[in-house]
């Protein structure tokens, strides 16, 4: 007996009506995992701006800007309509993080109905949808702006197209090819998304092999089909234990009962762990009280000169970008970082130093070990004040003269003081 089954091959001679109305009623696992989802999100979401690619994500939406390589366009578009149709809800920041929290649980849904139409079992489907959404990566994904929220979307959305078309291919439906052309068009928005689309086939074998900086974000897809197989295999168990039971004589006056307590079992099985943990996955990715960006943007531009150029590095460069282009405050600071400098053909810190130090007040924020190179070439001030990020003054040289200045006759050489 197949329990609570979706099956696109059925629905396929039915009118219009009527295949509304089967789905919808099958289409309660996807809806409960993706407010269950969405219930654990919100209240732990960012509040505000973030370091690192968050404050750059939070960016690019409300000013349709670029972000780093590849660009991420499809984001962009998704996030800047985010930012219009989500104006009621707090900042540009926040709106930002709420639509990846939106992302996340929409992926959760889809993932519910991909597994039901797999598995034909709508229990299995609500449990792979409440795993994932649940799973310690997706969730601390999903309270803070990031283009993989979009990208886990599009991925469980293109699954289930896929599938859609599998089963009306195989039951004859003229129509189908539609199906597998909606499924080209996801793929090439999820491809204008993010370039792990290229990777769908071996994205595992991809994130296996993964080791810049542990960026957990990347592991998400293959999270995604992990899920799935732990579906599966919970189906074929079951399919063997109704099997089983089947041959016994009062299989017609139990056999109901003994169906649901076995997709009741399941359930509890697939979750238990993610129920276990959930205490600690909620710390673990709460950031509800994380102001430490807003907090240093705040500092930061409260310390820095007039006309300052501030030769800083990706974590602190987003939310000085997002303070400038997004609230449009300090446009007389220039920040370069690591690309702008190789943009403007200034080679290295050092040569964007000696670009603009005597000319404009020079700040650095650079990792130690380069804090320790240009301190070894320049005298540095410490601007104090600043906390969760370390902001110096880089000073100009001491000027001395070659002879005392005087009225007499005669040329006067300036130049910097010998240490």
């Amino acid at each position: 007996m197949v329990s609570g089954h979706l099956s696109p091959s059925r629905l396929a001679g039915r009118s219009p009506l009527q295949r509304l109305g089967a789905s919808l009623a099958v289409a309660w696992p996807a809806l409960v995992a993706g407010v269950v989802s969405l219930a654990l999100y919100v209240p732990t979401l960012l509040p505000d701006i973030g370091f690192w690619d968050t404050a750059e994500f939070q960016a690019i939406g409300p000013v349709l800007g670029i972000a780093h390589p590849t660009g991420y366009p499809a984001y962009t578009l998704l996030a800047w309509l985010a930012s219009v149709l989500l104006q009621p809800l707090g900042t540009e920041a926040f709106r930002a993080n709420l639509l990846s929290a939106l992302l996340m649980a929409s992926a959760a849904g889809l993932l519910a109905v991909a597994v039901t139409l797999l598995t034909r079992r709508r229990v299995l489907g609500l449990a792979a949808g409440l795993l994932l959404g649940s799973a310690p990566t997706v969730w601390s994904n999903a309270v803070r702006a990031d283009a993989h929220a979009l990208h886990l979307a599009l991925v469980a959305l293109l699954l289930v197209v896929l599938l859609v078309w599998a089963a009306r291919q195989r039951a004859g439906d003229a129509r189908a090819g539609r199906w597998l052309v909606a499924s080209a068009v996801i793929y090439g928005v999820a491809l204008g998304n993010h370039a792990l689309t290229l990777l769908l086939a071996p994205d595992w074998i991809f994130a296996l092999g993964y080791q810049n900086a542990g960026i957990e974000r990347y592991y998400l897809v293959p999270l995604l089909v992990a899920v799935i197989f732990a579906a599966l295999l919970a189906a074929a168990v079951l399919d063997l234990v109704e099997r089983a039971t089947a041959r016994s004589p009062q299989r017609s006056r139990r056999s109901g009962a003994l169906h649901g307590a076995f997709g009741s079992l399941a359930l509890m099985v697939l979750l238990a762990p993610a129920l276990i943990a959930l205490p600690a996955t909620r710390q673990g990715a709460d950031a509800s009280d994380e102001r430490d960006a807003r907090i240093w943007l705040e500092a930061a531009f409260q310390a820095l000169g007039p006309d300052a150029v501030i030769i800083s590095w990706w974590s602190y460069s987003t939310p000085l970008w997002y303070g400038q282009f997004v609230e449009g405050r300090r446009g007389d600071v220039l920040v370069l970082d690591d690309r702008t400098i190789i943009d403007q053909g200034l080679v290295d810190v050092s040569g964007a130093i000696d670009r603009y130090l005597g000319e404009r007040p020079v700040y650095l924020i650079r990792l130690p070990r380069e804090v320790e190179a240009v301190a070894a070439e320049h005298a540095l001030e410490p601007v104090p004040g600043v906390p969760g990020g370390d902001i110096w003054r880089v000073l100009p040289p001491e000027v001395v003269y070659d002879r005392p200045v005087s009225s007499q006759p005669g040329a006067v050489t300036a130049g910097p003081a010998q240490p």
